[in-house]
């Protein structure tokens, strides 16, 4: 069965990814590098490291469990409230209670 709609170019197609490449870089490659001239131990550098990547592991994990209950809207608004509550809960109270 022919479609008849366009097929869009295969720079636009790779361009859509070029989000997730630049993140991924700059995850891998960037953050470590300043990490390590601000001398911050290596343990460290691989732990932010690799928490700052479990997102994409996230992702594979859930999108299963996702696909099958609730909306995608719904599970979108669930865990951005959940991240807020868990980043408001995790910041201190005011900026002069913090430790110099």
């Amino acid at each position: 069965m022919k479609s008849n709609r366009a097929v869009p170019p295969v720079w636009l197609m790779g361009l859509s990814n070029a989000t997730l490449g630049l993140s991924t870089g700059i995850i891998f490659f960037v953050m470590p590098q300043l990490l390590a001239a601000e001398h911050i131990p290596e343990a460290k550098i691989a732990a932010i490291t690799a928490v700052a990547m479990s997102a994409n592991f996230w992702s594979v994990i859930f999108s299963p469990i996702l696909d099958v209950h609730f909306s995608r809207r719904w599970y979108a608004a669930s865990f951005a409230w959940l991240a807020s509550v868990l980043l408001v809960h995790r910041c201190p109270e005011s900026p002069s209670s913090a430790s110099p």
